[in-house]
């Protein structure tokens, strides 16, 4: 998975282009986006929507949380 990603357009830009609707939040909008940040994503169910949420990875095994983010960053080196 990678530990960036970019994301710099206005929701109100996607909101429009997806036709999903409106949208009651506008996290700041960035080219490096890093673990435990707010973005967007774009649902498609029955309707589709533009949520957010948080990046990055948390595995389903871990009682902590923060060890999603210090997983990306672990490796020789580091």
């Amino acid at each position: 998975m990678c530990s960036w990603i970019c994301q710099h357009n206005p929701v109100s830009m996607l909101a429009l282009k997806f036709q999903a609707g409106q949208v009651a939040f506008n996290p700041a909008s960035g080219y490096n986006s890093t673990p435990n940040q707010q973005i967007v994503i774009i649902n498609q169910g029955e309707i589709m929507q533009i949520i957010q949420c948080t990046w990055g990875f948390i595995p389903s095994w871990t009682k902590e949380p923060v060890i999603g983010y210090t997983m990306i960053m672990s490796g020789p080196g580091l």
